[in-house]
C-alpha cells in the first residue's frame, strides 16, 4: 500500500483526475460506501485468476501475443489487478496509480500504443462484469450495484492510463530536444574551436542586415578590436585601430554575379579583411547567415568560410 511521499506531478494528476470526478458528477458511489467497496474488492481479488485465463486466450489472439509470453503476463495482470482492487476498497491506497505511472514511462506497456493496454482492460473488465452477474445472480439488486461501482471505478482508470501515456510521450519528447540542444550546442563549440583556430581572418556577417555579428581571434588581431566592439558594425566598412577607416573592397574584388563573398586583403600588418554576404549562404543554429571570408586560400576553414 503506498503511503509513501507522492511526486509533485504525481500529486497533481491525482488531483487534477479528483476534480474530474467529483465536479462532473462522475463519482456516483462515494468514497465512503465502504460495504460495497470491500465486497467488490474481495471479489476481485478471489476471480480474478479464474477470470485471466479466458482474458488471455482472447487478448492473445487479439494482440498478436506469443503464448511463451503469457506466464509473465498473467502473473503481471494478477498482480495489477491486486492493486486496484486495494484502491476500490480504499481510495487512499494509490499504489496501483504509482505504478501504473512509472510502467507508462519505463516498463514493458509503455514499448506500445496507449489503445493496446486499454483495450485489453476493456477485456478483463467485461469478463469481471459478466462474472459478478452470475455469481450475484440470487441477488440482482446487489449485482447492479457491484457492476455499477465497478464501471465508475474503471472509468476513473481510463482517465488516469490516458494521461499517464500522454505524459510519457511528452517526457520522452523533452528528453530528446534537450538530447539534440545538447548535441547542438557541442557542435557549435567545435566549431568555434575550428573558426578561432583558423590561420585565416574569418568575418560572420548578418545576409539581411549587412553586419558583422561575429568574427574570429586571427580578424580581432587584423582589425584591432574585439568581437564585442565590432558586433553590429556594417559588413563593407571596418575600422582597424590606429590605421583610420578603410576602404570596402572595389567591385573587382568581387564576383560577376555580385552574391558570392569577395575578400581582399594585404600583406601589411593592420590591412582589414572585407567581406560581402550571400543570401544563399548556409545559416548558422542562431539562425543568421553565416557569412564568411578568408583572407587565405590555404586555410583549413576555408571550405565553410565560402559562400555556397
Amino acid at each position: 500500500m503506498s503511503r509513501s511521499p507522492l511526486e509533485p506531478a504525481l500529486a497533481r494528476h491525482l488531483e487534477r483526475i479528483t476534480g474530474y470526478l467529483q465536479e462532473a458528477g462522475l463519482r456516483q458511489i462515494p468514497p465512503e460506501r465502504r460495504d460495497l467497496r470491500r465486497t467488490l474488492a474481495d471479489f476481485m481479488e478471489r476471480r480474478t485468476p479464474a477470470v485471466v485465463e479466458p482474458w488471455l486466450r482472447a487478448i492473445g489472439a487479439a494482440l498478436g501475443i506469443p503464448e511463451a509470453d503469457w506466464p509473465r503476463i498473467r502473473e503481471d495482470q494478477a498482480a495489477a489487478i491486486g492493486r486496484w482492487a486495494r484502491h476500490i476498497a480504499d481510495p487512499a491506497d494509490v499504489e496501483t496509480y504509482v505504478m501504473l505511472s512509472r510502467h507508462t514511462r519505463q516498463g514493458f506497456i509503455s514499448r506500445f500504443p496507449a489503445s493496446r493496454f486499454l483495450a485489453a482492460q476493456i477485456r478483463f473488465t467485461q469478463l469481471l462484469a459478466e462474472d459478478i452477474k452470475r455469481e450475484f445472480a440470487h441477488d440482482p439488486a446487489q449485482a447492479d450495484r457491484l457492476r455499477q461501482l465497478l464501471t465508475q471505478e474503471f472509468q476513473e482508470r481510463v482517465l488516469h492510463i490516458t494521461d499517464f501515456f500522454v505524459q510519457a510521450r511528452e517526457d520522452e519528447l523533452r528528453r530528446q530536444e534537450a538530447a539534440y540542444r545538447e548535441e547542438l550546442l557541442e557542435q557549435e563549440a567545435s566549431y568555434r574551436r575550428a573558426i578561432d583556430g583558423a590561420p585565416a581572418c574569418i568575418l560572420f556577417v548578418d545576409a539581411a542586415a549587412g553586419t558583422l555579428f561575429d568574427i574570429n581571434h586571427v580578424a580581432e588581431r587584423i582589425l584591432g578590436y574585439g568581437r564585442e566592439e565590432l558586433r553590429g558594425r556594417p559588413s563593407r566598412t571596418s575600422i582597424p585601430r590606429g590605421s583610420g577607416r578603410a576602404r570596402p573592397p572595389s567591385g573587382a574584388a568581387r564576383s560577376s554575379a555580385g552574391m558570392r563573398a569577395a575578400t581582399t586583403s594585404t600583406s601589411s600588418p593592420g590591412a582589414a579583411s572585407w567581406s560581402r554576404c550571400s543570401p544563399t549562404r548556409a545559416t548558422s543554429s542562431t539562425g543568421r547567415a553565416a557569412g564568411c571570408s578568408s583572407s587565405a586560400s590555404t586555410s583549413p576553414t576555408e571550405s565553410a568560410s565560402r559562400a555556397s
